[in-house]
């Protein structure tokens, strides 16, 4: 089954820098190594005291979302809703909060954040989405899961946009965790895409067309060269297709300018 939608923002963190479509790739600062070492000022121009604070998965997750939103001039964004893909969830927080448990003095600070849904109240809270919400945690591409949702919801006029989120990312400590299945990708990264069901003045108004089913065998690491690659793409203004067969998706996925 073939869906659309109009890319009108996008951005990524990664290991080789910060992406947007606004400007394709700005490398990371001396002394960082990547996303966990990104700061409020990278980000987001507005002071924003308690970013530091911030539980990994929630700092990355607003991280994206606040370049997307930058990028925009509209500031009406009540019928957004939130799609939201993990690999991890909230797992450096729930490691977090049973040290704190099994240490006697347990940290509500902590555990107020062992939600994966954290990440995505946290960023409608800041930029004021009230549109749907959807949490993806685990498989080897929540990020694909979570932009099938997102289509959903545009399809059923559940929404006038969506923000479509993928996060993974657990703290440095935690990459060996035995929690962590040996296949999967401890890479940090966090990708965000908005996504409407029309065009709209201020937007890139790409045309996203996704074509067939998902397929559960993923290789790890895929999902996140795909839209890094068309968050490039989008930053120049290219056209971008990729057949996805055994790769997240039974089909195609393809960015086009709007005629």
């Amino acid at each position: 089954m073939k869906r659309q939608a109009y890319l009108q923002a996008a951005a990524a963190l990664c290991t080789e820098g910060i992406y947007t479509t606004k400007r394709e790739r700005i490398p990371w600062e001396q002394g960082q190594s990547g996303p966990l070492d990104v700061k409020r000022s990278q980000v987001w121009e507005q002071p924003f005291t308690g970013f530091g604070k911030l539980q990994v998965a929630d700092r990355l997750a607003f991280s994206a979302a606040a370049l997307v939103f930058s990028q925009l001039d509209r500031k009406d964004h009540s019928r957004i809703g939130i799609s939201m893909g993990s690999a991890f969830g909230s797992l450096s927080t729930d490691i977090r909060y049973m040290e704190s448990v099994a240490s006697g003095f347990p940290r509500p600070a902590y555990f107020s954040a062992t939600l994966p849904s954290s990440a995505v109240a946290e960023v409608a809270i800041r930029f004021k989405l009230k549109g749907p919400n959807r949490v993806v945690v685990g498989g080897r591409a929540p990020g694909f899961w979570a932009l099938d949702c997102a289509l959903s919801a545009l399809a059923s006029k559940k929404a006038t946009g969506m923000l479509v989120l993928s996060v993974n990312g657990t703290d440095r400590e935690d990459l060996e965790s035995a929690l962590v299945p040996p296949d999967k990708s401890t890479e940090p990264h966090s990708w965000a895409w908005l996504l409407t069901a029309d065009r709209i003045d201020s937007g890139l108004n790409m045309r996203l067309a996704v074509d067939g089913d998902f397929a559960s065998d993923v290789p790890a690491g895929t999902e996140e060269s795909y839209f890094v690659e068309m968050i490039a793409a989008a930053a120049q203004r290219q056209d971008f297709s990729r057949n996805l067969n055994a790769q997240g998706f039974a089909g195609s996925i393809s960015l086009q300018k709007d005629s």
